[in-house]
């Protein structure tokens, strides 16, 4: 079955080169073992076109939009 794998870019752009390779490594394991890679934590377009580079299937984060609670997320879906 398919399985889920995380990556906080946030984080790794924070770090050295060496950290970025990790983590794109562990997004093209991720990906070649058939795991839908979400990038976690994208708060500017660089964080976006890196994980977009790497081939994260799924983005989420402030870039997008503000944390919100179940309430606020279902009024907003509601609208």
């Amino acid at each position: 079955g398919r399985g889920y794998a995380g990556i906080v870019a946030a984080d790794v752009l924070q770090h050295t080169e060496r950290d970025a390779a990790i983590a794109s490594g562990i997004v093209a394991l991720a990906t070649r073992l058939d795991a839908s890679v979400i990038a976690e934590g994208i708060e500017t377009k660089k964080q976006l076109n890196l994980a977009r580079k790497w081939g994260a299937a799924e983005c989420q984060g402030f870039l997008f939009d503000a944390a919100r609670s179940g309430e606020a997320f279902a009024r907003r879906i509601v609208k």
